[in-house]
């Protein structure tokens, strides 16, 4: 068979695709990468960072534009456009912020333990009863 493409292209010896259905065995379960973690270590690292509790929450008109934690910093928003890809600790991240929100931001600091959990920030933020998180690096 002769096919005709844009410009004139003539090729030949080509058959015409036809859509066939592609069915899934019953059974199929894709193979595992070696590294890669199983369902269960993804399911305890989630419980594990959804756990852990904030140090410090930032609002701005009672949102959430930013929280730390031991691990790391989250920005649910934009916010985190600010701090230009740079690791800050707390007091940095909140002068980084003041100096876009002005004094529409409220700061709520928590010592070590005491802070709200991650999964509960994450369930405000997204309007859910939780949400969680694939860290899978």
């Amino acid at each position: 068979m002769t096919m005709t493409f844009d410009g004139g292209i003539a090729i030949s010896g080509l058959a015409p695709l036809t859509p066939t259905k592609i069915v899934k065995p019953e059974n199929f379960s894709p193979p595992r990468i070696i590294g890669e973690p199983s369902q269960t270590e993804i399911d305890a690292r989630i419980r594990q960072q959804n756990a852990e509790p904030a140090t410090a929450v930032f609002r701005v008109d009672g949102k959430i534009v930013a929280t730390m934690r031991d691990s790391g910093t989250f920005f649910p928003s934009n916010a985190g456009a600010v701090t230009d890809g740079r690791a800050l600790d707390a007091t940095s991240l909140e002068a980084v912020l003041r100096q876009r929100y002005g004094n529409t931001l409220q700061v709520e600091h928590y010592p070590a333990g005491s802070g709200p959990a991650f999964g509960a920030i994450l369930a405000e933020v997204h309007g859910g009863k939780g949400y969680l998180i694939d860290t899978r690096i």
